[in-house]
């Protein structure tokens, strides 16, 4: 009998893993799965424990979850934090370069039913079996370890989600900062958060329009930590252009030039066209290699910025 099966969902830097978990009601040994890539960055192996064992004159039918948790190798280099959810369960862990065993607190719920199978000898018996249902979210986000100077302080800041104070709200979520790191990035925010009579300030909120929950998560990211998404940098860019962010303006358009593919060229410069950035149509124009950017494409280029298109 296979004893569990999983399906995966990812959502973002979110994996969702749905496991089914099958045993016979005698079965008191341990379920462990195989292990389970998490972004390609670190590795799980889960273990389905029973509760009691089989010396137990009433033995319970619930199952403990253990996990194990360990970075890959290709991670070495990074911090990595991992929010683990299940049920009403909810932890952040940070992953090691060993293998580390977590216990997971969680309510099982199981349905029992009889199952026609035979014993060793070959005859005909009924075994009651259990079935449990376990939903495990991990969100992984990855960040260099080596982090810039005076940066202690403001890795701690965020990591920490109980004394936030302000939310900056997206088109499917919110992520929470502290005023204070913002009001130091955006002098937009310091304008709007020190007049009581706005709604920024009144609400401990500001609404990022057209941004989603994940290009929400980058600019915290940067705010904290100085560091940049490999990819996915445009939306931070409009962001950066509209609340007058000018460092992570600049920022965004060096890292955007310094690892544009030749096939992406055309579509940077029609996203420079469209939203009026004469800045990354510059940089495009003089500090792409001719390897990315032909002669030819670069007169267009440098007419379309004379023409102010």
């Amino acid at each position: 009998m296979q004893k569990y099966t999983v399906k995966k969902f990812q959502r973002g830097s979110t994996l969702k893993l749905i496991f089914s978990v099958v045993r016979p009601k005698s079965d008191y040994a341990d379920i462990v799965t195989e292990k389970i890539n998490l972004d390609d960055l670190a590795e799980v192996i889960v273990i389905f424990k029973n509760s009691n064992n089989s010396n137990t004159s009433n033995p319970s039918t619930d199952l403990h979850i253990s996990m194990k948790i360990k970075k890959k190798e290709r991670a070495r280099n990074f911090i990595l934090p991992i929010k683990i959810v299940c049920d009403e369960f909810q932890e952040q862990l940070f992953c090691s370069d060993i293998w580390v065993e977590n216990r997971i607190k969680v309510k099982s719920h199981d349905v029992s039913f009889a199952l026609n199978g035979f014993s060793s000898s070959g005859y005909n018996k009924q075994e009651t079996v259990l079935l449990y249902c376990f939903e495990i979210n991990f969100t992984i986000q990855a960040k260099p370890a080596t982090m810039p100077i005076g940066s202690i302080l403001t890795n701690e800041l965020y990591l920490d989600e109980e004394f936030t104070d302000f939310e900056l709200q997206g088109t499917d979520g919110a992520v929470a900062v502290h005023r204070s790191i913002l009001l130091a990035h955006s002098d937009m925010a310091k304008t709007m958060l020190r007049r009581v009579e706005w709604k920024e300030s009144k609400n401990g909120c500001m609404q990022i329009d057209g941004a989603t929950k994940n290009t929400l998560d980058h600019l915290k990211a940067y705010m904290y930590l100085g560091i940049l998404p490999e990819e996915s940098l445009e939306p931070l860019l409009l962001i950066a252009q509209c609340y007058l962010l000018d460092k992570l303006k600049t920022d965004c358009i060096s890292k955007l030039v310094s690892t544009v593919k030749p096939q992406d060229i055309a579509g940077v410069v029609k996203f420079a066209c469209e939203n009026n950035m004469p800045d990354l149509m510059t940089a495009i124009l003089f500090e792409t290699p001719d390897n990315i950017v032909t002669s030819a494409y670069r007169v267009e280029i440098e007419s379309r910025i004379l023409n102010n298109n």
